[in-house]
């Protein structure tokens, strides 16, 4: 039977979005692939112009070792894919490849920001934010005062996900920034 598998995965912060993945068939060759889009938040799936479907709707994907998908969601969230291949000989795979992969076009901002201590800053986001960028003290500036530096960042995942706590260098009592 020919197989098939989604490569695409992970955060897109722009649309189209690519999806893509590849099959295989050892007998007579790849014929076709084709692919399911579901919405995760309303679990209806892609009907090639909008999440208009109840049911899957099996689209025919570009391409058949190495096939790609383009969608240009009217909505951001997380979405979940299905891929199958057809061979020469009409075999259609019955274990289905799949991947999701979340799209997130608007940037999260900064609501408020508020030091604990002499050496903490707690930073509240307008939306939940990824945990890897989230941690990564490289990705955030306090401007405002001289030599004030980020040496590590940690998201407060008990809170909300979208609270971040800096730890920075010394603060000066009264001195904003």
């Amino acid at each position: 039977l020919p197989a098939s598998t989604v490569t695409t995965s992970g955060y897109f912060t722009a649309a189209p979005v690519s999806i893509a993945g590849t099959a295989s068939d050892g007998g007579s060759g790849v014929n076709r692939v084709d692919i399911t889009i579901r919405n995760g938040a309303t679990g209806n799936y892609w009907n090639g112009s909008s999440f208009g479907s109840a049911t899957p709707l099996w689209l025919l994907a570009s391409g058949t070792t190495f096939w790609t998908y383009s969608l240009n969601p009217p909505v951001d969230n997380t979405f979940y894919v299905q891929s199958r291949a057809t061979d020469n000989v009409s075999n259609v795979q019955t274990v289905f490849g799949t991947g999701s992969f979340t799209l997130d076009r608007v940037l999260p901002t900064v609501t408020s920001a508020a030091a604990t201590d002499n050496t903490h800053v707690l930073v509240t986001f307008s939306e939940p934010v990824d945990n890897t960028a989230a941690n990564t003290a490289s990705y955030y500036t306090i401007t405002g005062g001289a030599g004030l530096t980020v040496s590590a960042a940690a998201r407060r995942e008990a809170i909300d996900n979208a609270t971040v706590l800096l730890t920075t260098s010394l603060q000066t009592a009264a001195q904003a920034y």
